[in-house]
């Protein structure tokens, strides 16, 4: 099953985890929840087929901030032209 991995490499994200943003090819955009992992400083997202196909993701976006308000976001663009 295709899925997300968000690693934290520096620093600790405030709050319970990081936002997650989708925007499909249909131009639709999705907030979700990530599923967490014990460690704490990694979460996932599952693409399943009973809630959104990967074929049907155009970009994800993610962001998070630390305590002291420094930001990272990260987007990712998704190209299915060889499909």
């Amino acid at each position: 099953m295709p899925f997300i991995e968000v690693i934290t490499k520096k620093g600790n994200v405030f709050g319970p985890q990081p936002f997650l943003a989708i925007q499909t090819r249909s131009r639709r955009f999705i907030h979700d929840n990530f599923d967490f992992s014990p460690s704490l400083d990694k979460w996932y997202y599952a693409f399943h087929t009973d809630t959104l196909f990967i074929e049907d993701v155009q970009k994800v976006g993610v962001a998070a901030n630390d305590k002291y308000g420094n930001m990272c976001i990260k987007q990712m663009d998704f190209d299915w032209d060889f499909l």
